[in-house]
């Protein structure tokens, strides 16, 4: 991600996104991308937050509670964890959903912290990009993220259509590496986790 020295290499998505039973299924090893210290073991606890974060916004999925009670819970009290449970805790306020079944629900939200979880998000970015050219991303281009519902539909039509990558295992990170056909110094990364979270990264040249 940077001009640094890379001390250790930096696995793309973390390794913290990863059960044992998805470890298990892999057929192939993690990606790793030199990394150094500020962009891996300084980003630590964003990783945790995120995890946390997403695995809470798709609970119904299998690997959201593999992940809450085999590596949230029992290490509650590593990286700050507990801290950060307590954290998310006090700021969590109730709220009333109806389901499709026109049942209603007592549900918990909190708002999260955009600028961590883009930091994760800039790292899986950056990670990929590397993956498919062997280099960083040049200092003169910029990487601008973007949710789901901040595209637009023939966007993300154009999107759809192109081919579905996996990093590591399809139920963790699923992605696009797009070279726009009418721009070649302009790339988008579309990046999808958990099956759930659609965030797409636009690298413009400046």
């Amino acid at each position: 991600m940077c001009d640094s020295p890379a001390i250790s290499g930096e696995h793309i998505p973390p390794n913290c996104f990863f059960t044992k039973r998805i470890k298990d299924e892999l057929k192939k090893d993690l990606l790793k991308v030199p990394s150094c210290k500020k962009h891996n073991h300084d980003t630590t606890l964003d990783d945790e937050y995120s995890r946390l974060v997403l695995a809470a916004g798709c609970s119904n999925l299998k690997i959201s509670h593999e992940l809450f009670f085999e590596n949230i819970l029992p290490k509650a009290h590593a990286y700050g964890g507990s801290k950060l449970l307590q954290s998310l805790h006090n700021i969590m306020q109730p709220v009333i959903i109806e389901t499709e079944s026109k049942f209603t629900e007592l549900m918990y939200k909190f708002k999260i912290d955009k600028d961590r979880i883009n930091i994760l998000f800039k790292k899986i970015i950056f990670g990929i990009f590397w993956h498919h050219r062997g280099f960083r991303i040049p200092d003169n281009y910029n990487p601008i993220i973007f949710f789901k519902n901040q595209i637009p539909s023939n966007l993300q039509n154009y999107i759809n259509i192109h081919k579905t990558y996996i990093l590591g295992h399809e139920e963790v990170l699923q992605y696009k590496f797009i070279e726009v056909e009418t721009d070649n110094n302009q790339i988008y990364i579309a990046i999808i986790i958990f099956n759930t979270f659609l965030i797409q990264g636009f690298i413009l040249k400046n």
